[in-house]
């Protein structure tokens, strides 16, 4: 019955990791991504920071964001759901929508995160590591 159980919970994380892009669930608080070569940290004492904080950040993003003309004409609106890793770098990786609305919001959330610039980056007792960021996008038309 054990070896039942273990068997079945393997199967149950192979198909839930194999649906997704990292390849391994989160392990405490933090995963492996293969894409990257290296963990990414969920939490950290020092989370990183967007230069000019998160003001900033709001600024560029509504700064950049094109409304697509299909979500308009559909009168489309909600928060788009991003998730990304802030490497130790600093620089954006492996952005992906965790929960979209669709209607072209979701490609244009990822271009938008695509050309954020550097960031100051996450540490873990002094020493810059990766972190995963979530953060919405707001599309609301006027």
């Amino acid at each position: 019955m054990k070896y039942i159980l273990v068997i079945l919970f393997l199967l149950i994380n192979v198909n839930c990791s194999s649906s997704n892009k990292f390849t391994m669930p989160p392990i405490g608080h933090f995963y492996w991504d293969k894409e990257l070569g290296d963990s990414v940290s969920m939490y950290t004492e020092i989370m990183p920071s967007f230069p000019g904080g998160e003001e900033a950040l709001y600024q560029f993003v509504q700064r950049e964001i094109h409304y697509p003309l299909i979500a308009q004409s559909a009168r489309v609106e909600g928060k788009v759901y991003v998730q990304f890793v802030i490497t130790k770098y600093g620089e954006v990786a492996l952005p992906k929508i965790a929960r979209g609305i669709g209607y072209g919001c979701d490609e244009e959330a990822i271009r938008v995160v695509k050309l954020l610039p550097s960031w100051n980056p996450g540490k873990k007792s002094g020493i810059p590591v990766n972190v995963l960021i979530s953060t919405p996008i707001l599309f609301k038309l006027r």
